[in-house]
């Protein structure tokens, strides 16, 4: 009986004090909040520096095909007299004639064809360039310039396209300007992604 006695007052008294202790020190709380303030501070350092990496990545993708687009754009202009609107772009002539092997000018009579076409169910911008002299296949080159374009206008979209005197001969065109703006727009969301006014020799 003592025994039983015994067994059964250390029972209560560890019961007794399960039950007095139901919450949380004053250091454990204060040691929990320290914990989460660092972890949100961690989190938050994680998300800056994954935010920062992403801008930078979509302005080098920008960059990337922004400055070959306007340097083909150039070369073609300047060396090109006249233009001819189309349905889905314009095609410039004159003499922006390079060989299609090596890359080097030849200054013949060419046609440069800008046009947004559908490749393999996707709206691409193409370019197409056609030596006039030697109509045949291997005097045409098909290049994919740009993905996912809705448009290309030569002019600016919110005025006349071209205001220039028209050529006798349709097919030759209108001569291009002293300066030629060339705006690009993009076919998942309408916006503008490329403009750049190009002064013409």
């Amino acid at each position: 009986m003592p025994t039983l006695l015994r067994d059964s007052t250390s029972q209560l008294t560890v019961g007794a004090a399960i039950q007095t202790r139901r919450g949380l020190t004053m250091v454990e709380v204060l040691a929990a909040t320290l914990l989460t303030a660092l972890l949100m501070s961690a989190v938050l350092g994680v998300l800056k520096a994954v935010t920062g990496h992403q801008k930078a990545f979509t302005r080098g993708l920008a960059e990337s095909w922004q400055s070959p687009l306007q340097s083909l754009l150039e070369w073609d202009l300047n060396n090109s007299k006249t233009v001819v609107p189309t349905t889905d772009g314009f095609e410039l002539r004159g003499f922006a004639g390079r060989d299609l092997v090596s890359g080097t000018s030849i200054h013949c009579r060419t046609s440069i064809l800008y046009a947004v076409k559908k490749v393999r169910d996707e709206s691409c911008l193409v370019r197409i360039e056609t030596h006039l002299d030697a109509p045949n296949l291997d005097s045409v080159r098909r290049e994919l310039v740009l993905c996912r374009v809705e448009r290309i206008a030569l002019g600016d979209p919110k005025s006349a396209q071209l205001d220039g005197a028209k050529s006798a001969d349709p097919e030759e065109g209108t001569p291009l300007p002293e300066q030629a703006t060339v705006v690009v727009f993009a076919s998942d969301n309408h916006a503008e992604i490329f403009r750049h006014v190009f002064p013409l020799h």
